[in-house]
């Protein structure tokens, strides 16, 4: 009986490091997948010569190509008085103004899995 108890406690343990030491494995994998599907996709210009325009744009599971001109399509939208919602390309867009020194919207569009973040000044 002693025996039994012994090694049932021994295998819960191992059983209960084996699942942690899975656990780290999938979380660093996940990680790095992450970390690898996320492109950074630069700036457009709205306006030429002019700082108007939209910067720091990174997607994960979509196109550069897509993700400007998602980016373009809120080229008509007023940085200071929205509106902060906006369509394009199948992409749910939300804005947020920031304004504490210089007003800058930023954006994240959704769609499914997809995702667009940018910043307007």
């Amino acid at each position: 009986m002693r025996v039994t108890v012994i090694c049932n406690r021994r295998m819960r343990q191992v059983a209960v490091l084996l699942i942690a030491v899975l656990a780290a494995a999938v979380a660093a994998v996940t990680a790095a997948h992450a970390e690898a599907a996320s492109r950074n996709c630069g700036t457009v210009v709205f306006t030429a010569n002019t700082e108007d325009g939209a910067g720091n744009i990174k997607v994960t599971g979509t196109t550069c190509r897509k993700a400007r001109r998602v980016v373009q399509s809120i080229a008509p939208l007023s940085v200071t008085r929205g509106p902060y919602d906006h369509r394009a390309l199948g992409f749910a867009c939300h804005g947020t103004l920031h304004d504490k020194y210089l007003p800058i919207v930023h954006w994240r569009c959704t769609r499914g899995r997809a995702l667009i973040t940018f910043q307007r000044g």
